[in-house]
């Protein structure tokens, strides 16, 4: 019922507060722990996300086209030092077959 109620009150103010009344509050948010964990998960998030996007153009740009399979399989990665070793493999392959491996 609590989260109910935030969200409610949070889809209110979103659409009925006017900014310069958001910036307040959105700086004691930031203050707490919560807050933190939350603008910190988002860092993550943006790191692995780009990462992604490098891995992916990178593939695209060498062998001009990515099959979808090999697409989806890179999306689901979630750990930042598989991007790294996955950057480096598609500089050094020869083909995407070696890419697959490498996955």
């Amino acid at each position: 019922m609590q989260s109910v109620v935030i969200a409610t009150v949070l889809g209110l103010s979103d659409k009925y507060v006017r900014k310069e009344y958001i910036d307040r509050p959105k700086e004691v948010v930031r203050m707490t722990r919560i807050g933190a964990a939350l603008i910190e998960e988002g860092r993550i998030e943006g790191k692995i996300e780009g990462r992604k996007e490098a891995v992916l153009n990178a593939i695209k740009a060498k062998f001009d086209t990515i099959p979808d399979d090999l697409k989806e399989k890179v999306i689901k990665i979630d750990n930042e030092e598989k991007f790294d070793e996955l950057l480096i493999a598609v500089i050094k392959s020869n083909s995407i077959d070696e890419i697959y491996k490498m996955i």
